[in-house]
């Protein structure tokens, strides 16, 4: 009974969203969400078929309901921003990937528009790669409506939420994973990151995609789980190219924790995939605008890294840029000093000592689900049965904040950023909170 009126509540909102997200750009002559809408909703009834039968109508009700959400914020964003002449748009960034996709569009068709010209591409070509591309192709089919692309991230998002129920289902159960995909559909940043016309939802669907193929793989090594694999970092590289290197140097590794007898022939080989991937960026510049080789930097490069994002930030905790420089030692030195305060922010940022408007007001709800995740995680890795499952979202969650703790420099920047870790870390605290609250419902029903 109580499953069927969630169902009815998810219906009920589904529809709502939905009616907004589709209806009010239909109003307005922009039909392009309502086919993005429907190429998606068909590749999802596709790709749901990897959970179990039973369970396919209840990750159906939240997939549905994230896609309603993201559809339904992103044109009421879209429209309230043009309501206040602002073009549709909302951050900056939102508007410089939709320019340079109508002027590249425009170079292509042969019909250039200043200073959308090559090779600078009016100073935005480091903004080149998968996002740009897709874009593009959408603007040609669509016509320059950002809304076409808010739509295929609404449908990422129900993708990647459905790749995550069953990352969570394949090492704790249907409970767990039901909560995980719930959490990170209604996760408010996780929102609003989808329904604005920026790359974060195409980032994290490859992310949780890459780290879905390796869990299959662990299970049952196919030559199609790697070549998915090869095509998600190579579509990941020109997004986040550290999150691309990062997960080539992960892939091996997290195939070696298979249980398969062929373990080591399947690591080699995705090996051997992982080296030919990065050495093809190294020689090509790969599929971004901004070129050149894959650098790594030491920790001078770091420390001028942390206070270039500081510099004129409102929510800047790095030191300044007058600071940068000096010996190795004197480097070191600071570097160590700073870990601290860095490993703070990374994990707690923004502070709920820090509300300083109702913009910051808004992060609490999701800042107190953050922490409680950070803190169940770990004890659900501790308790795992299948550790080989939980092993490379261990590794990939651990680097990810770790480079951060090196990088970061503003909360701004950073709050955006660890959305690429967010469903991750919920994947793995999933088991611990549910059991939690199981625990506590029993008391209450014994008291």
């Amino acid at each position: 009974m109580r499953a069927r009126l969630w169902t009815v509540i998810a219906a009920g909102v589904t529809g709502a969203t939905l009616g907004i997200g589709v209806g009010l750009p239909l109003a307005f002559g922009d039909p392009s969400v309502l086919v993005v809408g429907a190429v998606g909703l068909a590749i999802l009834a596709a790709v749901i078929r990897v959970v179990p039968q039973s369970e396919r109508r209840r990750l159906a009700a939240i997939a549905g309901v994230a896609i309603g959400v993201r559809l339904a914020a992103a044109a009421i964003l879209y429209y309230g921003s043009l309501a206040a002449g602002q073009g549709g748009f909302i951050t900056g960034d939102d508007a410089a990937y939709a320019k340079l996709a109508s002027g590249y569009l425009a170079w292509l068709r042969g019909d250039p528009v200043e200073p959308y010209l090559p090779p600078l591409w009016g100073g935005t070509a480091y903004l080149f790669g998968t996002f740009v591309y897709l874009e593009t192709a959408l603007f040609a089919v669509f016509g320059p409506t950002t809304l076409a692309m808010t739509g295929v991230n609404a449908v990422l998002s129900g993708l990647m939420i459905t790749l995550a129920y069953d990352i969570t289902r394949r090492f704790a159960g249907p409970a767990p994973a039901t909560f995980a995909a719930f959490a990170i559909a209604l996760y408010p940043s996780l929102v609003l990151w989808s329904a604005l016309n920026l790359k974060d939802a195409l980032v994290i669907a490859l992310i949780v995609c890459a780290l879905w193929s390796w869990e299959r793989m662990q299970e049952r090594p196919r030559w199609l789980l790697l070549g998915l694999t090869a095509l998600l970092l190579l579509a990941l590289e020109s997004l986040r190219r550290y999150v691309f290197l990062g997960l080539a140097v992960l892939a091996p590794l997290a195939v070696s924790f298979s249980a398969s007898r062929r373990r080591m022939a399947w690591t080699v080989a995705t090996l051997a995939t992982s080296v030919m991937l990065v050495a093809v960026v190294v020689v090509t510049g790969g599929l971004g605008g901004a070129g050149g080789a894959l650098a790594v930097g030491g920790l001078a490069d770091l420390e001028r890294i942390r206070a270039a994002m500081a510099a004129g930030a409102r929510t800047a905790f790095a030191d300044p840029l007058g600071t940068a420089g000096g010996s190795d030692v004197l480097v070191l030195t600071r570097t160590l000093s700073y870990l601290p305060r860095g490993l703070a922010y990374t994990l707690f940022a923004p502070f709920p000592w820090d509300v300083h408007g109702l913009r910051d007001l808004a992060t609490l709800p999701e800042m107190l689900l953050w922490y409680i995740s950070l803190v169940a995680a770990p004890i659900a890795v501790y308790r795992a049965k299948r550790w080989r499952a939980t092993a490379p979202l261990v590794l990939y969650v651990v680097g990810l904040l770790g480079l951060f703790v090196l990088v970061e420099g503003n909360v701004g920047t950073l709050f955006r950023h660890r959305a690429m870790v967010v469903p991750v870390v919920i994947i793995l605290a999933a088991p611990a909170i549910v059991d939690a609250a199981t625990r506590l419902q029993r008391r209450k029903q014994l008291a």
